[in-house]
């Protein structure tokens, strides 16, 4: 029973310490837009403390919807693209504490943390 225990307790362990580095890269705050759905309703959502160094499709409900007045209140520089791989020549970096031009389109981010 207690190997049992032993063994459990250290597969726990080595997970969490595997995990630690991933999370050493996340953004701590809120990372926030809107975007239009199609009946016409404005939606406004946030992501919490997101991942950093990795791109992040906002995962918008229809392919040629595209976000808008972005606001990051992270501790760490977003770059926004308007194409959802953060690869396209069209983006923005939005510091801190700072809002994108509200007519930028977005549909996936970076943060640099």
């Amino acid at each position: 029973m207690r190997l049992g225990s032993s063994a459990a307790a250290a597969g726990a362990a080595a997970a969490l310490v595997l995990a630690s580095p991933a999370s050493a890269f996340a953004a701590e705050g809120t990372f926030s837009y809107s975007y239009d759905s199609r009946d016409g309703h404005t939606h406004r959502l946030s992501m919490e403390d997101p991942p950093g160094k990795v791109c992040v499709p906002l995962g918008l409900p229809n392919d040629l919807d595209a976000a808008y007045a972005v606001e990051n209140r992270t501790d760490a520089i977003a770059t926004v693209f308007a194409d959802d791989e953060c690869a396209g020549d069209s983006f923005r970096t939005v510091p801190p504490g700072q809002k994108a031009p509200k007519d930028f389109l977005v549909r996936s981010v970076r943060f640099a943390h």
